[in-house]
């Protein structure tokens, strides 16, 4: 019943190449999933987050994630 995510980018200005050189991303999404143990999840998440270089918020419940990151674009494609 759940699709797996599939990663868009927005382009501005449609300029594609510019957009493609870019050292660093913000991703900023909803994941609506149960999650069994929202404060194990909290400290998987801030290690990962840690760990890999990016900055922001994940906020956790048990009905699932509130997302938003930005870091380099290696660690925002590895993370979403």
């Amino acid at each position: 019943y759940l699709k797996p995510l599939e990663i868009q980018y927005s382009t501005p200005m449609d300029d594609t190449e510019s957009f493609a050189r870019c050292e660093y991303r913000v991703l900023a999404f909803y994941l609506v999933k149960p999650v069994k143990d929202p404060q194990q999840e909290v400290l998987q998440h801030k290690a990962w987050c840690r760990s890999n270089g990016l900055v922001g918020r994940v906020w956790v419940s048990s009905k699932g994630l509130n997302v938003q990151l930005s870091g380099l674009t290696s660690a925002c494609e590895r993370y979403a």
